[in-house]
């Protein structure tokens, strides 16, 4: 009887374990529940804290660096457009020969050029040139006006129509269509850009009355770096200059090589040219010096020789700048066995407006000049002899 009495409690008190009150069993685990949360939302709050972490120092080691350039602007809607500008040329001359004042002096508009460039494409660039022209008022070599209306007479002539190829490979560039022909160092100029009113007498003689334009074909090529400054350039060109006279132009070619330098104040450069056909060919030699002490002080030495093989000339100019907007200059002009001298000074009142006197001696006349050159539109590029 003992073991029954002392087995019944123990039977009771298992009973009881196996059946223990459900509301505590759900409360604990709630309570395990509500823990597990916890512990995953700190786990993620410190997942984001090494992300946010992670993500600063990358961009403070990034910021660190160098920047990158900045992108390019954003391309102009005009780009392609034509940059205009307009060019007047108004003269007044006065000639007198045997104390007499020569017919024809006067006033006149030498020219009123529009020149148009732009951009054709990334490969290419576009230049046009039109000009209305006025007749010189009297013919310099005898000392009449011309026949017919003389200076009164008007034209519009394209001077120059061509397109620069700027993109081709190893050093090279080409120019197709009508253009000023790269003939010594006057030439590559129109009138109104020269330093001088009137053009010099041996590329009046050997390269026409206002220099030698012609339609064709050029191609520049620019030397290495190595051998700095040389460039070399021909073409093919439609020809007549040589004989204008013939019904059928001969085709010409045209070389040129040239030197061009900077050391310290001083820029140089020397070059040759020559043009020719089947039968006639014209030859010239240049040479260029400049000073620059600063914007406001400079000189200028130029010269060129010109033969054909049976006449020869030149000329010789120096010019000085005493004072930023003034140019002083003299000039002499050989051809065979005619000689002619003068003198210049030009004053900028801006870039856009150049007032210019002038006069020139020969043998027989005296030829005095008062010249007014005005710009407005896109500013140009300043001519060469111009220290700015």
């Amino acid at each position: 009887m003992f073991w029954i009495y002392l087995a019944l409690p123990l039977a009771w008190a298992q009973d009881a374990e196996g059946t223990a009150d459900p509301p505590v069993v759900e409360a604990e685990a709630d309570v395990r529940l509500e823990a597990l949360e916890a512990d995953l939302a700190t786990l993620r709050a410190q997942i984001e804290q090494m992300q946010r972490d992670a993500l600063l120092a990358e961009a403070e080691a990034l910021a660190s660096e160098t920047p990158p350039p900045p992108p390019p602007p954003p391309s102009s809607k005009n780009v392609f457009n034509p940059a205009l500008t307009a060019f007047g040329d108004a003269i007044g001359t006065v000639g007198i020969q045997d104390g007499a004042v020569l017919p024809g002096s006067g006033p006149w508009l030498r020219s009123l050029e529009l020149d148009l460039r732009s951009d054709v494409d990334p490969f290419a660039k576009a230049v046009a040139v039109i000009a209305l022209e006025q007749e010189p008022p009297y013919a310099q070599d005898e000392g009449e006006p011309p026949a017919g209306e003389g200076h009164a007479s008007f034209a519009v002539v394209p001077e120059e129509v061509y397109v620069d190829f700027v993109a081709l490979p190893g050093g090279l560039s080409a120019r197709v269509g009508q253009f000023r022909q790269p003939f010594g160092v006057t030439n590559k100029s129109h009138p109104h850009d020269l330093p001088w009113t009137d053009i010099p007498l041996p590329i009046t003689e050997f390269l026409g009355e206002e220099g030698y334009t012609d339609v064709g074909g050029l191609v520049s090529w620019r030397l290495p770096n190595m051998v700095t400054g040389i460039t070399v350039q021909g073409g093919a060109l439609r020809g007549g200059l040589l004989d204008p006279d013939d019904e059928v132009a001969m085709p010409q070619w045209l070389g040129r090589v040239e030197w061009f330098h900077e050391t310290g104040q001083f820029d140089w450069g020397l070059g040759a040219s020559e043009t020719g056909d089947d039968q006639d060919i014209v030859g010239g030699a240049d040479l260029f010096v400049r000073w620059r002490k600063s914007s406001w002080r400079s000189a200028m030495l130029l010269a060129e020789l010109l033969t054909d093989g049976e006449q020869n000339g030149g000329y010789a100019a120096l010019q000085v700048q005493p004072t930023r907007p003034l140019f002083l200059g003299v000039r002499a002009d050989w051809l065979g066995e005619s000689y002619r001298v003068g003198g210049y000074a030009s004053y900028y009142t801006s870039e856009f407006l150049r007032i210019r006197a002038g006069a020139t001696k020969d043998a027989e006349q005296l030829l005095m000049h008062l010249q007014l050159t005005f710009v407005w539109g896109s500013h140009p590029v300043e001519p060469y002899w111009v220290n700015r």
